[in-house]
């Protein structure tokens, strides 16, 4: 599924953009302030940078305004899921660890 919205992504014809892969978006966010190089990205990151954009544009119709706010709350979301599950699988693994010293 990842790879195939990449191509996805990347293939967009039709759309007046130069960001056309992950390292052009990566330069094209830095480049505006977006993203301080060297600093990971995260959905949280990502979350945070859609919202300033709604921040500068003007005039855009509500639909845009929202779904760019629908998409920031849902990868924030996805962050914190994802990072729950995270502590998930680290406490089961120090449990096992722990009931493998006493077995």
């Amino acid at each position: 599924m990842a790879k195939k919205s990449m191509k996805e992504l990347e293939s967009a014809k039709g759309i007046n953009t130069d960001v056309c892969s992950k390292e052009l978006a990566i330069t094209f966010l830095q480049g505006n302030d977006y993203l301080v190089p060297g600093k990971p990205i995260d959905l949280h990151t990502l979350a945070h940078i859609l919202l300033q954009f709604r921040n500068v544009a003007i005039k855009v119709p509500k639909i845009i305004t929202d779904g760019i706010r629908a998409v920031a709350f849902l990868m924030v979301n996805a962050s914190m899921q994802q990072m729950a599950s995270e502590i998930v699988v680290m406490v089961k693994q120090q449990l096992q660890e722990q009931m493998e010293t006493f077995m």
